[in-house]
């Protein structure tokens, strides 16, 4: 029930575009993340976010560049990410934003709407020290200066855009993506596959989660559909998380209004 997203990034948006999709967009998901923090961690020790997530994030990230090797003299092989700049958004307690670090990224930067979440983030980063940085943000109003703007050869959005509620915000989550990305950058992400049929939604408890939707079964797909996945942890605690539903065309459209191929 998992899709990925791979985009190269091309000529940037033109001004006008930038500043329609700056919307006054309120920080909903906060309180509920600030709230889970911990067992939403915890969440990324079940067994198909460790051999499928991870394993597949991998592959997507070297499919098509496996000539992205370290900066070095002379240039050594190593990992798709080595040498890169890599901005995570929707990084959550950093987990891949340290995981990028370990296989030699520059420099990583994850940004989270959650204060629990990049809390979590920093004390793990202070545990060991990886040289990662965190700071709250949302990725739907994303600001981080004139002077990060075209500088980072990955954005991460894993786990971002199905946050979305409307077609503006994703518009404004994909086009804050596309703006922080050098010409030909890649926005990388995992996204709740639009194509998932809702008879499946209950089959996923022997991986640890299952989804329920507010919509009819019986009727027509809507954009900006509300689901709720409900976690149960390896000691039998529950959680839930709210997304939304978009089809594929309306990512498909928001990657072609931000500027990505």
């Amino acid at each position: 029930c998992r899709s990925f997203v791979d985009r190269e990034s091309k000529s940037p948006p033109s001004p006008q575009l930038r500043h329609s999709l700056r919307s006054e967009m309120a920080a909903t998901n906060a309180p509920e993340y600030d709230a889970i923090a911990e067992p939403y961690k915890a969440s990324k020790q079940l067994e198909f976010r460790q051999f499928v997530e991870h394993h597949t994030l991998r592959q997507v990230l070297a499919r098509k560049h496996p000539d992205l090797v370290a900066a070095s003299s002379p240039p050594a092989p190593g990992p798709p990410v080595a040498g890169r700049a890599i901005l995570d958004l929707a990084c959550g307690e950093g987990i891949y934003s340290r995981a990028m670090k370990r296989v030699g990224a520059s420099e990583v930067l994850g940004v989270d709407i959650s204060p629990e979440m990049v809390s979590l983030a920093k004390k793990a980063e202070a545990a060991e020290p990886l040289g990662c940085k965190f700071l709250v943000g949302d990725a739907s109003q994303l600001e981080l200066g004139v002077e990060e703007e075209g500088r980072y050869d990955i954005v991460l959005a894993l786990w971002l855009l199905n946050y979305a509620k409307t077609g503006e915000e994703l518009d404004a989550m994909v086009a804050g993506a596309f703006r922080y990305l050098k010409p030909g950058g890649r926005l990388v992400g995992i996204n709740d596959w639009p194509g998932n049929p809702l008879a499946s939604y209950s089959l996923y408890q022997p991986y640890g989660f299952i989804k329920v939707s507010d919509e009819d079964a019986a009727a027509p797909r809507k954009a900006g559909t509300r689901f709720e996945y409900t976690f149960t942890l390896p000691d039998e605690s529950i959680f839930k998380i709210h997304n939304w539903y978009h089809p594929e065309e309306a990512y498909q459209a928001a990657f072609a209004r931000a500027g990505f191929e």
